[in-house]
């Protein structure tokens, strides 16, 4: 048995974590998880969890959908281009000025629905097996804040966590994957026992935990044009197959 134990170990493990704490990954993802055996980490931005509001990237997209290049080029006197680089340009801005441009961008008339889950969801989460963790409050970008909003925003995060849910929360994921050497040094002066970044890779043993790489799946990168599964296309990105080509091409433009 304890042979047998060593061999389990040394196989590679596979976590699955979904950031932010939207509603459909209790009414979706959950129940899809169930039907396989699988349990997941799930990052929640604890001061949004059971309000309406939104994140400010989605906000700007929807604003982008509705306006448009052009519109965006015209109501915000950015330059244009893709969403990509709405979303670039928005990040380069203080949360301020982030804030009220988008605020100016809203129709008055623009539906709000509630995306996120609800208090009582993320305690279901917890009854099912999975894992919870911290997305900071606000989901700001951490190194833009002075240490006194950093501190809040990781701390009471977590504690908030910790007793709506009645369980220690070690796990921490950077919003947006942004961070530097003080906003590390800043969560484990919170308390935090490891942070996910956005950074493409696996994470090896002995690596730093403050650091930890994750692998993107996303849509367009594990289906067919069908929408149907993309087998090849999922080993491709589990195996960094696709990442390499990926820098490689980068680095040759």
């Amino acid at each position: 048995l304890e042979a047998e134990g060593d061999r389990e170990r040394d196989k590679p493990l596979i976590c699955v974590t979904f950031d932010d704490g939207y509603r459909d990954n209790a009414e979706i993802v959950a129940p899809i998880l169930a039907t396989h055996g699988l349990k997941a980490t799930f990052f929640l931005a604890t001061g949004l969890i059971g309000t309406d509001q939104r994140f400010w990237f989605d906000r700007a997209a929807q604003a982008y959908q509705r306006l448009g290049n052009e519109g965006i080029q015209e109501k915000a006197r950015h330059s244009g281009g893709t969403l990509s680089e709405w979303m670039m340009h928005l990040k380069s801005i203080s949360s301020d000025r982030r804030e009220s441009l988008l605020d100016d961008l809203e129709s008055d008339s623009e539906s709000v629905e509630a995306t996120l889950m609800t208090w009582n969801q993320a305690r279901a989460l917890c009854e099912q097996g999975h894992e919870l963790g911290s997305h900071t409050m606000s989901h700001p970008l951490l190194p833009q804040l002075d240490d006194l909003s950093l501190q809040r925003e990781l701390s009471v995060s977590k504690s908030l966590l910790e007793d709506k849910l009645g369980q220690d929360i070690p796990g921490f994921c950077y919003p947006n994957g942004d961070h530097d050497e003080r906003v590390i040094d800043a969560v484990k002066t919170a308390g935090y026992e490891w942070a996910c970044t956005t950074k493409a890779g696996r994470h090896d043993s002995g690596r730093d935990p403050y650091r930890m790489t994750r692998l993107d799946i996303t849509p367009q990168r594990v289906l067919h044009e069908s929408q149907e599964h993309d087998e090849l296309g999922f080993r491709s990105e589990i195996s960094l197959l696709r990442e390499h080509f990926r820098t490689k091409g980068q680095s040759a433009s």
